[in-house]
């Protein structure tokens, strides 16, 4: 074998407008969809295609500059987007540029897994997400390039500026009373994931040919270090009294949940109405409030329901 045959190397991926680098290694994991072809009398003799499938799979960089039109095509979906179909008419393909010299483009390209996000100043902001890649729309799989195009393309190094990657303190306030509203925790920091459910929508003839939303929820989790078993039965998880009782809204004890970035550029999630519907009392060496789950409920304002969450960016 030539000793220069050998292939890999770092890259680079390109998607709805965003150039973006990674954290770490990442790939790209390609499926043909199989249901397997039976007899009665010798079981299984093969494997019928039912269609193929792409899912990239990266941690990218979270960068100070363009932070809040990332956040806007990353963290896309709200509970109104129910019914909404992620591949739109016009294909978004998703394009991994190699420092090796090549360029491979899958044709179309939806957000499946929106990154978590970890408000810490020594963690990076987003964690794994995952691009559902199919083949180009009104297109049969038998065509080529239907799916995938791999081609020689000159490698052009993206900008990189080390001091523009977001690395901020955060603050967690959990409405406007004293100590909910000046939260410190562990140094974990604050975990914050938008959780998407979807509908594959399928034909007889073509497979699968988009995804639609079922559900969109938003949870925040953190272990608090200033905050006292008083504070957590009495303002944090509320277990009784006006707002408790069996088929009362979770809204009726809800918040606002803000967690605001201090460094300029760092990102402020505000969440209007949040409560908390887990958490735990440690009797250890340990703090004495354990992990707490804040979950986004929907606030009303004059009949109309506000969005789940917003994003502003610290000045």
């Amino acid at each position: 074998m030539d000793r220069t045959a050998f292939t890999g190397g770092p890259a680079y991926l390109t998607w709805n407008g965003l150039t973006l680098q990674m954290e770490d290694d990442w790939t790209a994991e390609s499926e043909i969809v199989t249901v397997p072809q039976r007899t009665n009398l010798q079981g299984k003799i093969g494997d019928r295609e039912e269609w193929s499938l792409t899912r990239i799979k990266c941690r990218p960089l979270a960068f100070s500059t363009g932070l809040a039109g990332v956040l806007a095509k990353l963290w896309p979906y709200d509970p109104g987007d129910i019914g909404t179909r992620i591949f739109p008419g016009t294909d978004l393909p998703a394009v991994i540029q190699t420092k090796g010299g090549r360029s491979i483009t899958y044709a179309a390209a939806a957000l499946y897994t929106p990154p978590p996000l970890r408000f810490a100043p020594n963690r990076p902001l987003f964690g794994d997400m995952e691009l559902l890649c199919l083949r180009k729309n009104n297109t049969a799989a038998t065509e080529t390039d239907a799916h995938v195009v791999d081609a020689s393309s000159a490698y052009s190094q993206p900008n990189l500026d080390p001091l523009d990657i977001v690395s901020s303190a955060y603050s967690l306030a959990f409405g406007s009373d004293s100590p909910l509203n000046a939260i410190e925790t562990d140094e974990e920091g604050i975990a914050a994931e938008l959780k998407v459910e979807f509908e594959d929508r399928k034909t007889a003839r073509d497979g699968l040919l988009n995804a639609q939303i079922k559900n969109v929820e938003l949870i925040v989790k953190f272990t608090p270090e200033n905050i006292d078993s008083e504070a957590f039965n009495d303002s944090l998880l509320v277990t009784d009294g006006t707002t408790a009782g069996r088929g009362k809204l979770l809204s009726g004890r809800g918040k606002q949940l803000t967690i605001t970035g201090v460094a300029p550029g760092a990102p402020i999630l505000t969440i209007p109405l949040a409560a908390a519907p887990t958490g735990s009392l440690r009797f250890s060496g340990q703090s004495r409030v354990g992990e707490v789950t804040l979950q986004a409920q929907r606030k009303a304002t004059a009949g109309v329901l506000q969005d789940l969450y917003a994003f502003t960016i610290a000045s």
